[in-house]
């Protein structure tokens, strides 16, 4: 992979790692689309260890406080909410992957029904919720796992729903994001360390780019959901959606 290369994939890579788009829906509609395989899908991987930097550093005030408070309650409700995602990725993986054009393009349609019906929210703090609560909001984030269905779309939808304050369901989405990125990082690492090894200036290149653009995301969707503008992107979604079914 050229530098260019790495730089282009860092960049949609973060940019759809937040933005209510799925970036697994972008990588595997590329993939089909263009007959992309082995070494393409490495690197993309290894472009979430910029998201997974940008992420961090997002919400480190939520982190810290936390970790200041030795607040294992918080921890335990964020395992819990974690689960339904764990367990979908180790009993279901396989099935999860969309196979034809119609079901990626089916998962984007439901992408964009998200984005356009998201809630207004209430005013409860994620450390409140309840055992009901977190697993409907891990629930979703399994959901996720589908190619196609936005993390952060399906989340934040999630958290809304269930009456958090906006800024508490990003905060939540935003700590959620991080364990799954965290987890799909180590389980994946073998693959990095290689393509680090045999591609050192093209892996700085793409970790760098897909941090910024992440920030930039994260940012961006935060201004968005402070004031109920997902539904902007139910048209790319929609148009997405046409074209898996039609190319793919």
């Amino acid at each position: 992979m050229t530098p260019l290369e790495a730089l282009i994939l860092g960049c949609i890579q973060g940019l759809t790692e937040f933005l209510p788009v799925s970036s697994s829906g972008h990588l595997l509609f590329a993939s089909r689309l263009f007959g992309l395989r082995g070494g393409f899908i490495d690197f993309a991987v290894a472009a979430h260890l910029g998201s997974l930097a940008a992420v961090l550093l997002f919400v480190r005030g939520e982190l810290a406080s936390m970790l200041k408070g030795m607040q294992a309650k918080a921890v335990l409700r964020l395992a819990v909410a974690t689960l339904p995602a764990a367990a979908a990725g180790v009993l279901l993986k396989e099935v999860l992957i969309p196979y034809w054009g119609w079901q990626l393009a089916a998962a984007f349609a439901l992408t964009a029904l998200l984005c356009a019906t998201i809630p207004e929210g209430g005013k409860r703090q994620w450390r409140g919720l309840g055992v009901g609560a977190l697993l409907f909001v891990g629930a979703f984030q399994a959901a996720a796992l589908v190619p196609g269905v936005s993390r952060s779309g399906a989340t934040i939808w999630a958290a809304l729903a269930a009456k958090l304050k906006r800024s508490e369901a990003l905060n939540f989405s935003f700590l959620l994001a991080a364990i799954a990125i965290a987890g799909a990082s180590i389980l994946r690492a073998p693959h990095i360390t290689k393509a680090l090894r045999l591609h050192p200036e093209s892996m700085a290149l793409l970790v760098l780019a897909s941090f910024v653009s992440s920030l930039c995301a994260l940012y961006l969707l935060r201004f968005l959901v402070l004031r109920l503008k997902l539904w902007l992107f139910s048209f790319y979604l929609l148009a997405l959606a046409v074209l898996s079914a039609v190319l793919i």
